[in-house]
C-alpha cells in the first residue's frame, strides 16, 4: 500500500507563517477603535478575506511562462481592495523579465487604456515603478488593432521594456470608461514567444517564496492603506478636509498610483445627522472622478450604490464648480455620494493628464440644514428618479465586466 510522504518541515513553517500574517493583520485591524461600529467591522472582515484572494492572484496563481490578463479575479466589483476607481476595469498580467512576450488586441472605444509596470506589487520588499505605456501612443491599424512586444531587448515597432533582473513583473492595465453605457472594452491576448524552457509546476522553494509574498501582501496592504489615511489627515490638517497629494507624488506612486494622475484626498468622519459638502472647480483634465473607500482602501460598492461619480456623471453648476454631498441619508440631489452606512473612510479625487487646480473644499453641516448651504440651482432628484437611475447604473456598471 502506497503512502504519501510527510509534509516537509519547510512547507509546514511556510504555511504557519502565512496563517500568522493573516491572523495578526486581522487582529490588529479589528482592535482599532473605529471598529466599534458594526458596519466598519463588516467591511474589515470582508477586506481581510478579499486580500487573501488578492495575495493568491498576485503571487501564487501567476504562471509567467503561460501569461494571461486577469480581469474578474482582481479588483472586480466584488474584490474592491486597493481603492480601484469605479470607472476603471483593471486587468493584471505577470511576466518574467528574462522572457519575450507578444501582446495583440483591438483598442475598443473607452476613454483611454494604459499599462503600468511594477517590480512585484504590495507584499514585496520594494515596489519599483518600471514604466507606464499609454495604448494610444502605440501604432494601430485603421480598426484599432495592435501588436506589442514586451522584452528586455529593444524590439522594432511597438515595444514595452522589461527588466531582465525581475522575475515577477506586474502589469496593471487601466481601462478607463467615461460612458459606462455605450463604450466598448479592448480585446487583449498575450503569449510568450521565446524558446526558453517553461513549466506549470513549482518547486517547493518557489512555492514557499510565493506563499510568503501572498501572506505579506495581506499585512502590507493594510499597513500601507492606514498609513496613507494618516498621511492625508496630516497634510490636510485633520478630518473632513482635502489635501493635494500631487506634491508627494513619489509617495503616492509607492502605493501603485499612476504617474499620469494627480490626487486630492480627504478622510471623512461623520456622525448621524451630519453631511459633508464637497466643492471643487472642474479640473482641466482628460479624466477626473470622486470615489469613496473604507479607511483601509476597499472601494465602496459602485454598481448598486452611488459611491463615486466621474466628470461625465457629475452635474456641474453655472460657475464651473461641482458640489457633492456625502451623507448617510439620500439628500435628494443628483450629486450624492453614498458612504453605505460607514461613519469613516477616505474620499479620493483622481485626475489624469490634467493641470494643477485649487484644492477642493469640504465642510460639515447639519443634514437638516443642507439646502441652505447649496446653490439654488442645485439639481434635485426624487426617490423614483433615484431608483430608476440606480437600476440603470447597476446594469451599465456590471456589463463592463460581462456580468
Amino acid at each position: 500500500m502506497n503512502s504519501s510522504p510527510p509534509m516537509t518541515a519547510e512547507i509546514e513553517r511556510g504555511w504557519t507563517e502565512y496563517h500568522q500574517y493573516i491572523e495578526n493583520t486581522r487582529t490588529r485591524l479589528l482592535q482599532r477603535p473605529e471598529m466599534a461600529d458594526p458596519n466598519m467591522r463588516a467591511m474589515a472582515n470582508y477586506a481581510i478575506s478579499s486580500l487573501v484572494a488578492g495575495g493568491f492572484q498576485f503571487y501564487v496563481a501567476p504562471r509567467q511562462d503561460y501569461p494571461v490578463f486577469y480581469r474578474d479575479a482582481i479588483w472586480s466589483p466584488f474584490i474592491p481592495w486597493g481603492g480601484p476607481a469605479s470607472d476603471m476595469v483593471y486587468r493584471w498580467c505577470f511576466l518574467d523579465g528574462r522572457c519575450t512576450y507578444r501582446i495583440t488586441g483591438r483598442r475598443g472605444s473607452v476613454l483611454f487604456t494604459d499599462f503600468h509596470l511594477f517590480e512585484g506589487y504590495i507584499g514585496t520588499e520594494s515596489m519599483r515603478d518600471l514604466g507606464n505605456y499609454d495604448l494610444d501612443k502605440f501604432e494601430m491599424d485603421a480598426e484599432g488593432r495592435f501588436e506589442i512586444i514586451a522584452s528586455a531587448e529593444k524590439a522594432d515597432g511597438n515595444w514595452m521594456k522589461l527588466d531582465p533582473a525581475v522575475r515577477n513583473i506586474a502589469i496593471q492595465m487601466r481601462e478607463t470608461w467615461w460612458d459606462w453605457e455605450s463604450e466598448a472594452p479592448a480585446q487583449l491576448h498575450i503569449e510568450r514567444i521565446d524558446d526558453g524552457p517553461r513549466t506549470m509546476l513549482f518547486s517547493e522553494d518557489e512555492f514557499l517564496q510565493r506563499l510568503h509574498l501572498a501572506g505579506r501582501c495581506v499585512e502590507q496592504f493594510i499597513l500601507r492603506s492606514l498609513g496613507y489615511g494618516k498621511m492625508v489627515r496630516r497634510m490636510a490638517g485633520g478630518e473632513n478636509l482635502f489635501s493635494m497629494v500631487v506634491g508627494e507624488q513619489s509617495d503616492a506612486r509607492d502605493y501603485g498610483a499612476s504617474p499620469r494622475a494627480g490626487y486630492a484626498c480627504a478622510y471623512w468622519d461623520l456622525k448621524p445627522g451630519e453631511a459633508l459638502i464637497i466643492d471643487s472647480v472642474v479640473p482641466e483634465a482628460k479624466y477626473w472622478s470622486l470615489q469613496l473607500t473604507t479607511p483601509f482602501w476597499d472601494t465602496l460598492d459602485f454598481s448598486y450604490h452611488q459611491s463615486g461619480l466621474n466628470g461625465r456623471q457629475m452635474k456641474i453648476d453655472a460657475d464651473n464648480h461641482f458640489r457633492c454631498v456625502l451623507s448617510f441619508e439620500d439628500p435628494g440631489i443628483a450629486n450624492w455620494l453614498d458612504p453605505i452606512g460607514l461613519p469613516q473612510g477616505q474620499c479620493m479625487f483622481r485626475y489624469y493628464d490634467g493641470k494643477p487646480f485649487e484644492t477642493p473644499t469640504a465642510k460639515v453641516v447639519k443634514f437638516s440644514e443642507l439646502k441652505t448651504h447649496l446653490p439654488a440651482e442645485t439639481i434635485s432628484i426624487t426617490p423614483e428618479q433615484r431608483a430608476e437611475a440606480m437600476c440603470k447604473r447597476a446594469r451599465a456598471s456590471l456589463r463592463r465586466w460581462g456580468y
